[in-house]
This record gives structure tokens, sequence and C-alpha cells, in this order.
């Protein structure tokens, strides 16, 4: 299925603002991972009972969540710089069913590993 071309400048290629409502989801999403980062790297600084080597493999999964929070921002920007090109050139629309595999398998280790580290805090 092909898209309509633009027929007058004037015209609005995207009347519902799909592009802006996704970009603003995947920045969002990429701010909730930076925040879990933030907390779990907050809370390894209680765990001074497992010496330096167990502080820095429990702050792992913090530095994970912020890295994927930065990841998750930038891909969203760029997504949407190409969605808004595509619909100003009546170009095909942009999926990303990679990108939604690649976070919620990020999602699911800063989990588990937020987990661990919670729990090691608590023994």
């Amino acid at each position: 299925m092909t898209r309509p071309a633009v027929g007058h400048p004037d015209e609005i290629p995207d009347p519902g603002l799909q592009s802006e409502r996704t970009y603003l989801a995947w920045q969002r999403t990429g701010l909730s991972f930076a925040a879990v980062g933030v907390f779990l790297v907050h809370a390894t600084r209680h765990l001074g009972h497992l010496g330096l080597l167990g502080r820095l493999g429990a702050g792992l999964p913090g530095i994970l969540g912020l890295a994927t929070g930065a990841v998750i921002m930038l891909r969203g920007l760029l997504r949407y710089r190409q969605a808004v090109a595509g619909a100003g050139t009546g170009g095909p629309g942009v999926s990303a069913p990679t990108a939604v595999g690649a976070v919620a398998a990020a999602a699911s280790l800063v989990a588990v590993g937020g987990l661990l580290v919670l729990l090691a805090g608590a023994f």
C-alpha cells in the first residue's frame, strides 16, 4: 500500500501528530530508564558490606539503565526526524519492531538487576 503524495505545499502531511506522540512516548520511556538507573546507582551506596567489587557489580544494572535511557532518547529523536522527513516527502512510514524488542530485553535486564541490588541491600 502506497501513501498518497502531498498535493499542496501548505497541506499538513500528518494532521493527527502521530509522529510527535510517538516521539514523546520514546522520550518518557528513556527518562524512566534513566530515573531507575539513577535510583539503582544511588542504592549501591548502602551496600558497603559487599566490598568495592561487589558494589561495582551491584551498580551495573543502574549503569545499564542510564545507558539504555540515553540510547532510547537518542533513537527516538532520530526516528522522529526520519518520520517527519518521510511524511513531508510522502515517503514510507517508519516501523520499530526491533526497537521495541530491544527495549523489552533491556527492561528485563534492568528489572532483574534491580531486584538483585535490592535483595543484596536487604541482607
